[in-house]
């Protein structure tokens, strides 16, 4: 008598689709890169009553700052022979990690430019959040009446009847904890009005602002590679490997910004203004760049930061 075969014990495979930067259409800020991470958890966000109209939000919008569709350009990944071509001006192998937050960043710094006269201007931004915060404070004025009602009265004004309305008929939330979270968004809108103040003021030539995020990233790319980024002395500001490797990155990312343009539905005018800041700075003298990376390195921290955590501003 042959022996019965155990049961084999089948667990069920469940597929569950999750959602990622790599496939949702996300938004990000053109202050602050958030780059993709591998299972990041995202934010899924729904603006109308759409449901099928859907984008996702990876980390904290800690300013207000303009926004763009990560998806809106076809901007193709950093490839072999294009990673051979920095390691080969920079002398030295770049790490894997290096190359992803690469690849990350020339997508940022492309989308940002192509997309620079399309993004609200600061005091625009500035201007919304004021006439938000004094929209809540109108609506708390309204909602509050200037008296409670009295008993000797015997009538309730029109203020003090809405408000009896209001406390009596508010299903899910209090009349008060309504009031308390318009003066909380009032709150929030000053503070960013104030920020974005102060990024106004700064001073600097702000048409190399998208450059400087550019070479602070390079700088984090290295250092994640172990490698120092030398630069020439004060005196003879010569030509030096990572200096050259910022230009060959800079040429790579005209080359994808132009291809990535050229099959947008940007018009003309657009494509032809992003075209030639891509062209300037990928053809930019070795000394302008060497200040500028000079520059940013004195604000990088000596701890390498995070390759995905950079801020420009547009």
């Amino acid at each position: 008598m042959g022996h019965a075969k155990p049961k084999r014990s089948i667990k069920r495979a469940v597929t569950t689709n999750v959602l990622t930067v790599a496939n949702i259409r996300m938004a990000q800020s053109a202050l602050k890169l958030v780059g993709p991470k591998a299972r990041r958890r995202i934010r899924v966000v729904v603006p109308g009553k759409d449901s099928s109209n859907y984008f996702g939000v990876a980390g904290k919008f800690s300013s207000v700052a303009p926004v763009y569709f990560s998806n809106f350009l076809s901007i193709q990944p950093l490839g072999e022979s294009e990673l051979t071509r920095l390691e080969t001006a920079l002398g030295e192998a770049l790490s894997k990690e290096a190359g992803n937050g690469i690849d990350t960043t020339n997508r940022h710094f492309i989308s940002v430019i192509a997309l620079d006269s399309r993004f609200p201007a600061w005091s625009t931004l500035r201007d919304h959040l004021d006439q938000v915060r004094a929209a809540g404070f109108e609506f708390v004025r309204r909602c509050t009446p200037a008296t409670d009602p009295d008993p000797n009265v015997g009538s309730f004004t029109a203020e003090q009847a809405t408000w009896l309305y209001l406390t009596l008929n508010l299903s899910h939330h209090s009349l008060s904890q309504v009031i308390e979270g318009v003066n909380a968004v009032g709150k929030a809108c000053e503070e960013a009005a104030e920020e974005i103040g102060k990024r106004a003021s700064r001073r600097g030539t702000k048409s190399y602002k998208h450059l400087k995020a550019f070479c602070k990233q390079m700088i984090v790319a290295v250092r994640k590679s172990g490698i120092k980024e030398a630069l020439d002395s004060n005196e003879t500001r010569g030509d030096t490997a990572f200096v050259r490797f910022v230009h060959e990155a800079l040429k790579i990312a005209q080359e994808k910004g132009d291809a990535a343009l050229d099959a947008s539905s940007l018009n003309e005018s657009e494509k032809a203004s992003a075209k030639g800041e891509f062209a300037k700075y990928a053809n930019m003298p070795t000394k302008a760049l060497t200040e500028h990376i000079r520059d940013i390195r004195r604000k990088v921290k000596q701890a390498v930061t995070e390759p995905n955590s950079s801020e420009s501003q547009p």
